[in-house]
């Protein structure tokens, strides 16, 4: 009898066991279901959502913010990252999204140049010999360079570089953000060249100098990269690579990023990469003139001539040298900025957005005289005009 008792006890939980594991299975199948339905789900409204912001265009714009300003005041616009920063002879003032001041910095000057790289900007009189080092919450330190100052780069950290005038001697120095003197450079134009253009990668470490030379009626180009740290302290002058290009200018050289530099040329652009010392990467030569070049720490672009009904030819790349767009256009532009996957040009009335897929995202006349545009994020941005600064949401 016990054994008859345990043979149906075992049954049973047999039964039971079996049950349950179905049940499990069961239960296992309905969650999995639901998982991949989900990730289904989750995945195609992230493509919706992808493809409409490519593919969304705006058809008119709302103001959502503006402070009126004196049309008479002769003064300029830039951002330094969403604080609007507005410089003039008289001084330099920064502003928050509500256009409420942050903090005041007054001076004179007769032509005021400015650089901004992440939080810092620095700012100086063309051919002045003092420069003012500023950070989001305002003055942060002083250079006297006792020379004329002809150009001038600051870093992400508040590291300035400057080109002094010296006679027939190139002379850049090398400042902290409060103003202390850690480098100098100085050469006799006759070796180096006469420079163009200099620019601070965004960790202050490296620094790229285009040189011009003419030596037997020719002309030729050297772009230099100096390095301020440890590195470049084991060669002379912090020299630690450079390019040499003969027959050719380079009027602009670009560290777009702490790692990448690009050169351009009248009719070529070349990229270079390097954390410690920067090389040539991609080379590339443009049948058309160069008219005009932009950039953003992921793209440039320029504008070449064109021929036809449209006058002018824009490609982007990214910085490997890939070509990622490239379209004609006919409207007289002022400027062209390319921020995060967007590119706005720009005249005295009008702007147009494109994004990398080509899509024209926005074209507006604004009927007032556009002295500014100053993008925030795809669908909204900073216009100055001529009696207002305005902040607009485009629909």
């Amino acid at each position: 009898m016990a054994s008859a008792k345990e043979y149906f006890r075992s049954r049973q939980n047999e039964l039971y066991s079996r049950e349950y594991q179905q049940n499990m299975q069961r239960h296992r199948k309905r969650v999995l279901t639901i998982a991949i339905s989900s990730a289904v789900i989750i995945i195609l409204a992230c493509v919706a959502i992808y493809l409409y912001n490519i593919y969304r265009t705006y058809t008119d714009y709302v103001v959502v913010n503006e402070i009126e300003k004196n049309e008479n005041e002769v003064a300029s616009y830039v951002l330094m990252n969403d604080l609007l920063v507005c410089y003039s002879m008289d001084g330099v003032s920064c502003y928050d999204k509500d256009y409420k001041q942050l903090w005041n910095q007054s001076y004179e000057m007769k032509k005021p140049m400015i650089d901004i790289c992440g939080s810092y900007m620095a700012i100086c009189d063309t051919g002045g010999t003092r420069c003012y080092i500023l950070g989001e919450d305002g003055f942060k330190g002083e250079v006297d360079t006792q020379l004329p100052i002809k150009r001038l780069e600051v870093a992400a950290q508040g590291s300035v570089a400057v080109l002094l005038e010296d006679g027939d001697v190139n002379r850049i120095n090398y400042y902290d953000r409060l103003g202390t003197l850690l480098a100098e450079n100085k050469a006799p134009i006759e070796k180096s060249g006469f420079p163009l253009d200099i620019s601070l990668s965004n960790d202050g470490l490296k620094m790229a100098v285009s040189y011009m030379s003419l030596e037997t009626g020719s002309v030729s180009t050297k772009v230099a990269f100096y390095n301020f740290d440890t590195v470049g302290a084991n060669e002379i002058d912090h020299l630690v690579s450079a390019q040499e290009y003969d027959g050719a200018i380079v009027p602009e050289i670009e560290f777009v990023n702490t790692t990448t530099a690009i050169a351009f040329g009248d009719s070529f652009f070349d990229i270079f990469q390097g954390s410690e010392k920067p090389v040539e990467r991609f080379k590339k030569k443009v049948k058309q003139e160069i008219q005009s070049v932009f950039y953003s720490e992921s793209y440039f672009g320029m504008v070449l001539e064109n021929e036809g009904n449209d006058p002018y030819l824009l490609k982007v790349y990214d910085l490997t040298g890939k070509e990622l767009l490239s379209f004609p256009f006919q409207m007289q532009y002022n400027k062209i900025k390319i921020k995060d996957d967007n590119i706005y040009i720009t005249n005295d009335t009008q702007c147009m957005i494109y994004n990398l897929k080509g899509k024209l995202k926005f074209k507006g006349d604004f009927k007032e005289n556009l002295t500014e545009v100053l993008p925030l994020k795809e669908d909204r941005m900073i216009i100055v005009v001529d009696q207002a600064i305005k902040t607009i949401q485009l629909k």
